[in-house]
């Protein structure tokens, strides 16, 4: 058994799980001397939130229909609860980006665009994985891209602009201190010049940092990846794992291909990892993963990424309602930090229409795109690259998920997250 998957090794004790079950449910577990003591106390409830960066309701729908069909629902969707979350930022009204709404979800707080983990007078406001620790339990990241990117740092960092991806490394390691760190921007954790260890795929591969965080992290007790191999072998209970290129972006500017390069993980594999070394601690934990590139398809107004990055969230999905099926007491919520694009989906017969006497420029509509299991066809249509105000669906399962039926705003995320970690 020693080379069991995590996911496996979590199947194999399901009748030892089923006799203790009913052994604690008498209050008594068995001693190896055939003896009794009393139980330990129930395990503690968790959080996971899974965050599809710019995945508005037309990113879903797209998904749904082009990689799975109108019969079968996809995963993100199977969830018990839909609601939908507003995404407004501090101040005047208009698009949110992604470290105001992560602060939002994160802290129950609004803040200015560009700032992550603070208010709007750059004052630190407490987030979701501060409580989470404080509470005993374990905390991580699992990212796409960029580990330090703005939806992360929202999450467990304090700073006044997003760009500050060095101070934001740092505030992992020494301030809000996440168990595990899981996704790739490498060239920030080096000195500056240095080539570190992933695969060199970029020509600006050399780090940008100031300081050797990769060392200060393994003297502070975080076991480093840098590989799938190095990866496998880690153990935590503290993991720092840079180990990821961002596969769509590098496709977009090369040959690159995932299966050839050693560095490469799959997130879902991220995820995998970050659940079986999280749940070992029986307080509970609390996770925030982030697609980051399904917005990088809305930015580039390419619908076939934004259907690869979905499915990518969908297979993240599944990983972690197999882990919920012998752990009912974590709260998943899969939602976005906002809509990239003004993405709609169309008729292929409706794709060059005009708009007061001009057409539309051919860059903003792309298909036909097959239906799943039909013979139907769709198209896409974009009314812009960057960033809307729409509101954003939300799915959610475990304890408090009925708490997201209907419309809210994005800051009730951190209400109902906030009341399962501190749950008695």
């Amino acid at each position: 058994m020693e080379n069991a998957s995590p996911s496996a090794r979590r199947r194999l004790p399901l009748v030892t799980a089923a006799v203790l079950a009913a052994l604690l449910a008498l209050g008594i577990v068995l001693t190896a001397g055939g003896g009794s003591v009393t139980a330990a106390p129930p395990t503690g409830q968790s959080v996971i939130v899974l965050i599809g960066d710019g995945m508005g309701p037309a990113q879903r729908t797209l998904t749904q229909l082009t990689r799975y069909g109108p019969y079968t629902t996809q995963p993100m969707d199977s969830l018990d609860v839909a609601g939908s979350l507003t995404t407004l930022p501090f101040g005047k009204p208009g698009a949110t980006d992604s470290a105001a709404s992560a602060t939002a979800m994160a802290t129950g707080e609004k803040t200015r665009n560009n700032y992550a983990g603070v208010s709007p007078s750059g004052d630190r406001l407490r987030t979701l994985l501060e409580i989470a620790r404080d509470e005993g339990k374990s905390t991580g990241l699992v990212e796409d891209n960029d580990v330090t990117n703005a939806t992360m740092a929202g999450f467990a960092a304090h700073v006044d602009s997003r760009g500050k991806k060095q101070r934001i490394a740092q505030q992992f390691l020494h301030d809000t201190k996440p168990d595990v760190i899981l996704g790739g921007g490498e060239q920030y954790w080096y000195e500056k010049g240095e080539r570190g260890k992933v695969s060199d795929l970029l020509p600006d591969d050399k780090s940008r940092g100031r300081r050797d965080l990769v060392g200060e992290a393994q003297a502070l007790g975080y076991d480093y990846a840098y590989d799938a191999e190095t990866l496998a072998a880690a153990d935590g209970p503290k993991i720092l794992g840079l180990v990821r290129q961002d596969p769509i972006i590098l496709s977009l500017v090369s040959d690159y291909d995932p299966a050839e390069d050693p560095s490469y993980v799959a997130e879902e594999d991220l995820v995998d990892k970050a659940l079986d070394t999280l749940g070992e601690n029986p307080n509970g934990f609390f996770l925030a993963i982030d697609v980051d590139e399904i917005d990088d398809g809305g930015h580039a107004t390419a619908a076939n990424l934004v259907m690869k990055a979905g499915q990518q969230l969908n297979r993240i999905v599944k990983v972690i309602e197999a882990y919920r099926e012998e752990n009912p007491n974590v709260l998943v919520i899969v939602t976005a930090d906002h809509e990239t694009g003004g993405l709609t989906i169309e008729d292929p017969r409706d794709s060059k229409t005009k708009v007061m006497g001009e057409e539309i420029p051919a860059k903003w509509w792309h298909g036909p795109f097959k239906v799943k299991g039909t013979d139907n066809r769709i198209s896409t249509d974009w009314t812009t690259a960057e960033h809307t105000s729409v509101a954003v669906p939300v799915t959610a399962s475990g304890p408090l998920a009925g708490q997201f039926a209907g419309t809210h705003d994005n800051t009730h995320l951190f209400d109902v997250a906030e009341q399962v970690l501190t749950a008695p």
